[in-house]
C-alpha cells in the first residue's frame, strides 16, 4: 500500500523544511527580478489596478471586486497591496514573488510526494527524492515564463492559482499517505481548492487531477477509486457550490448581462470571437504544442502576454494543425500506455493536458496567452523528475554523473540568465514591440481581439516615446479590425490613431477621427480629451476647454484628463482653476509626476515660488531623469538661491543628454553662484569640445576663467567669441573693460 511506502516521519521532515525552501526561492526570485521591479504597469495591470486607483483610495471593495467578480480573492490581495504601499509597482511585484516562491515550495512538496508515491526503485530515496523536489521547485521559480506572473502584475492570479492548486493536490496525496491526519489534510484540500477557485477559474480542474493521481501515481483500482469518490464528490460539491453562490451574488451587482449565468457568458465569449467550437479545438491543439515548447525551450522574450494567432479552420488549414492534433493525441495515448509502467509520466502528461483546457476553451477571443503555461508546467516538471531518477539509477560511471550534474546546473543557470534578461528589459514598449513583430498578416483567418490589442498597445507606446510616424503605422493596422460586440476597443484605437495623425501634421484627419468616435458614442471621454487638446492647439481654446471638461465629466477619475484640462486652463490664464485640476489629478494618482510638474509650474506662475519648489521636489522623487522636469526644477531652485540643488538638476540632464548646451550653461551659472567657479570652468570646457564654434560658449568660458584668476585664457576666449560673432556686444564690452577700447578694436 502507498501508506506503507511513505512513512509519516518522512512527511513531517519534508513539511518542516518548507519555510527554508520558501525563503530560498524568494531570495533567488527577488534577485532575478530586481532590475525590473520598478517598471510601469501595463495592459490589464494598468486598466484594473492603476486606473482604478481612486477606488482603491476610497476603499470601495465591492466596486473593485465587481470588475472581476469571479476572482474576488485576487482583487483583495491587490487592495491590501495598495493599503500597505500605495500604487508603487515594486511592492506589487514583490508580493507576486511571494506567491511565486510559495508555488515553488508547493511544487517541491508535490513532486516529492508524487515521486515517492509511485514506488520507484530509487536508492536512498529518502534523501534523493526530497532534494529532487526542491530542484524541480527551483526550476519553476527561475523559469523565464514566470516573468508573465511577476513583471505582468495582473497575472498574480496565474501564479497564485498554481500555488493553491499544487498545495491542494499535495494535501490530497498527503491525506492518502497519512491516515491519522486525514481529516485535517482534507480540510486543507478543500480550503486551498476554494481559495484557488476565487483566484482563477482554471483551478476547477482539480477534481480531475485528484482522480488522475488516484489512477496513476497512487495506483488505485476501480474499487479503491469508488471508495474515494464520495470524499472527492463532497469536497467538489462544497467548493463549487460556494463558488457559484458567491459568484452569482457578486455578478448580481454588475452588468445586466452577468445575470444570465456562466453558460450564457461562455456563449457570449464564442459569439464575440465568432468561432465555432471545432475551430477553437483545432487551434488550441496548435497552442498546446506552443505551450509545450515555451516550457521546454524558453527564451528571454517569449512567450508574450498575448499573441494573435492564425485560426485553424480545418485540420489541414493551416497544415501545422494536423501535426499538432497528432501530437496532442500522441500525448494522451502515451499517458494511457504508461499508466502502469511509468505512472509519473502518465500523470504529468495528463496534468499538462487537463490544466490547459479551461482557459483554452472558455475564452476563445484570446487563443494564446503565454501565462497559461504556468500551471501545466508542473506536469512537465514531474516528468523531468521521473527521467532524472531513471538516469540516476542507470548511470554508474562517476565522470558521467559529474558531467550530468554540471549539465543540469548549466541549464538552471541558463534559465536564470534568461529570466534576468527578461526582467531587465521589461518595459511596455519592449513587450509590445516583441508581440508586434510576431503579428501575422491580418485577414479573415487571424483572430481579431489580440491583433487589435497588440497593434494599438504598440502604437500607443511608440507615441509616448515620440515615434509618431511608427505609431501611425501600428494604429492604422489596429483600425482595420472590426470587432463584434466591443466598440470600445476599436474606438480606443481610432482615438489614438487620430492623436498620432494630429501630431505628425495631419491635423484635420485627426480631428475627423475624434468626431467620428463621438458620433458613435457622445460619452467617449478619451475622444473628448483628445479633441479638446487638439482644438486648443489649433487656437480654438473655447471649444477645446468645452471638450476637455466633458472628458472629465464622463471620466472624473482619470488623472490624464484632469491634467490636460489643467494645462489648457493654465494656458488660458485661469490659474486658480488650473491649480485645482492639477491637485485633483495628483490626488487620483500621487505617482503621476507630470501632474505634479504641472501643479508646480502653475503655482510658480501664481507667485508662490516656495510652494512650487515643494512640488518640484515631490516630482523629482517620483521621476528624477526627466529633462523637462529637471530644467523647470533647476530654474525654480535657482530663483530661491538653492544653487547646489539646482546644479544637481542640471547634472542629471547632462548625464542623459551630454551635449545639452543649455544645461551646461545653467550648471556653470549655478556653480559660480554656489562658489564653485573652478568646477564651472570645467563644465564650460566640456561644452567647448562639442560646441567649439559657438560664441556664447567662449564668452561664458572666458568670464568663468576670469573669476578663477586665469586672465590670459579668459581674454583669449573672449576674443574667440568676438571673432565668431563680431556683433557680440557683451564680449566686446568685457574686453574693452579689460584691455581698453583701442586694443579691443584692433582685435
Amino acid at each position: 500500500m502507498f501508506s506503507d511506502r511513505l512513512k509519516a516521519w518522512e512527511i513531517r521532515r519534508g513539511f518542516g523544511s518548507i519555510p527554508l525552501v520558501f525563503l530560498l526561492y524568494y531570495v533567488i526570485a527577488a534577485a532575478l527580478y530586481s532590475p525590473g521591479l520598478n517598471a510601469p504597469m501595463m495592459y490589464d495591470s494598468q486598466s484594473f489596478i492603476m486606473e482604478k486607483s481612486h477606488l482603491f483610495a476610497q476603499g470601495a471593495l465591492s466596486d473593485l471586486i465587481g470588475f472581476v467578480p469571479s476572482r474576488p480573492l485576487m482583487m483583495l490581495t491587490h487592495y491590501f497591496n495598495y493599503i500597505l504601499t500605495g500604487m508603487n509597482p515594486v511592492f506589487f511585484r514583490l508580493v507576486n514573488i511571494l506567491f511565486l516562491a510559495g508555488a515553488g515550495a508547493a511544487v517541491a512538496v508535490l513532486a516529492a510526494l508524487v515521486l515517492q508515491s509511485a514506488g520507484l526503485p530509487v536508492e536512498d530515496s529518502r534523501r534523493k527524492i526530497p532534494i529532487l523536489g526542491v530542484i524541480l521547485g527551483l526550476i519553476l521559480v527561475v523559469h523565464p515564463i514566470q516573468a508573465l506572473s511577476v513583471m505582468y502584475i495582473w497575472q498574480r492570479e496565474a501564479i497564485a492559482a498554481c500555488f493553491f492548486y499544487c498545495g491542494s493536490l499535495a494535501s490530497y496525496i498527503g491525506a492518502r499517505s497519512y491516515p491519522k491526519r486525514e481529516g485535517l489534510l482534507y480540510l486543507a484540500v478543500a480550503m486551498l481548492f476554494a481559495m484557488g477557485m476565487f483566484t482563477k477559474e482554471n483551478v476547477a480542474t482539480l477534481p480531475a487531477a485528484f482522480i488522475l493521481a488516484e489512477i496513476t501515481v497512487l495506483g488505485s483500482g476501480i474499487k479503491d477509486l469508488a471508495k474515494r469518490l464520495p470524499a472527492l464528490a463532497a469536497i467538489t460539491v462544497a467548493v463549487m457550490g460556494l463558488f457559484l453562490v458567491v459568484n452569482n451574488a457578486l455578478h448580481g451587482a454588475s452588468t445586466p448581462s452577468d445575470h444570465e449565468g456562466i453558460i450564457s457568458r461562455i456563449a457570449l465569449h464564442y459569439s464575440l470571437a465568432q468561432l465555432a467550437l471545432t475551430e477553437v479545438l483545432l487551434t488550441e491543439a496548435r497552442m498546446m504544442i506552443l505551450y509545450f515548447f515555451a516550457i521546454m525551450a524558453p527564451s528571454a522574450s517569449s512567450p508574450g502576454i498575448v499573441e494573435a494567432q492564425v485560426i485553424s479552420r480545418s485540420i489541414w488549414t493551416p497544415f501545422s494543425t494536423a501535426v499538432a492534433v497528432a501530437g496532442v493525441i500522441g500525448m494522451v495515448l502515451c499517458a494511457l500506455a504508461l499508466l502502469r509502467k511509468a505512472p509519473v509520466i502518465s500523470f504529468g502528461l495528463g496534468f499538462f493536458v487537463v490544466t490547459l483546457i479551461p482557459e483554452s476553451l472558455l475564452i476563445p477571443q484570446y487563443l494564446f496567452c503565454g501565462y497559461r503555461a504556468i500551471l501545466p508546467m508542473v506536469g512537465i516538471l514531474l516528468i523531468v523528475g521521473q527521467l532524472i531518477l531513471w538516469a540516476d539509477a542507470r548511470i554508474k560511471a562517476r565522470t558521467v554523473r559529474i558531467a550530468s550534474v554540471l549539465l543540469g546546473t548549466g541549464l538552471v543557470m541558463t534559465l536564470c540568465t534568461q529570466t534576468l534578461l527578461r526582467a531587465s528589459s521589461w518595459t511596455p514598449l519592449n513587450v509590445w514591440a516583441d508581440a508586434y513583430s510576431r503579428l501575422p498578416e491580418f485577414g479573415d483567418d487571424v483572430e481579431k481581439y489580440p491583433y487589435l490589442d497588440v497593434a494599438v498597445s504598440f502604437g500607443v507606446e511608440l507615441a509616448k516615446r515620440g515615434n509618431h510616424i511608427g505609431a501611425v503605422d501600428a494604429l492604422q493596422k489596429a483600425a482595420k479590425v472590426e470587432l463584434v460586440g466591443s466598440q470600445t476597443k476599436r474606438s480606443f484605437a481610432l482615438v489614438h490613431l487620430g492623436a498620432a495623425l494630429f501630431t505628425v501634421g495631419r491635423q484635420q484627419e485627426g480631428v475627423e477621427l475624434f468626431r467620428r468616435v463621438l458620433h458613435t458614442d457622445p460619452t467617449d471621454a478619451d475622444a473628448h480629451n483628445n479633441l479638446g487638446a487638439a482644438l486648443s492647439r489649433m487656437g480654438n481654446s473655447t471649444s477645446g476647454l468645452e471638450h476637455l471638461r466633458l472628458a472629465v465629466r464622463y471620466s472624473p477619475y482619470n488623472e490624464d484628463y484632469r491634467a490636460n484640462l489643467a494645462l489648457s486652463l493654465f494656458r488660458s490664464g485661469l490659474l486658480d482653476e488650473s491649480i485645482s485640476e492639477y491637485e485633483k489629478a495628483m490626488h487620483i494618482n500621487p505617482l503621476d509626476w507630470k501632474a505634479v510638474l504641472g501643479l508646480a509650474r502653475a503655482t510658480e506662475k501664481g507667485g508662490n515660488i516656495a510652494k512650487a519648489v515643494e512640488y518640484y521636489r515631490r516630482a523629482l522623487e517620483i521621476e528624477s531623469e526627466s529633462r523637462e522636469l529637471n530644467f523647470a526644477a533647476g530654474n525654480a531652485f535657482s530663483r530661491l538661491n538653492g544653487f547646489p540643488e539646482a546644479a544637481e538638476c542640471y547634472r542629471r540632464i547632462i548625464k542623459t543628454h551630454p551635449e545639452e548646451l543649455a544645461a551646461h550653461f545653467n550648471l556653470s551659472t549655478a556653480l559660480i553662484r554656489a562658489g564653485q567657479s573652478r568646477e564651472a570652468v570645467e563644465v564650460l570646457r566640456r561644452a567647448a569640445t562639442f560646441k567649439a564654434d559657438d560664441p556664447e560658449v567662449h564668452y561664458r568660458l572666458g568670464l568663468s576663467l576670469l573669476t578663477v584668476g586665469e586672465k590670459q585664457q579668459g581674454i583669449e576666449h573672449l576674443r574667440k567669441a568676438l571673432t565668431l560673432s563680431p556683433g557680440h556686444e557683451k564680449a566686446r564690452s568685457r574686453l574693452e573693460a579689460l584691455m581698453g577700447s583701442e586694443n579691443a578694436h584692433q582685435n
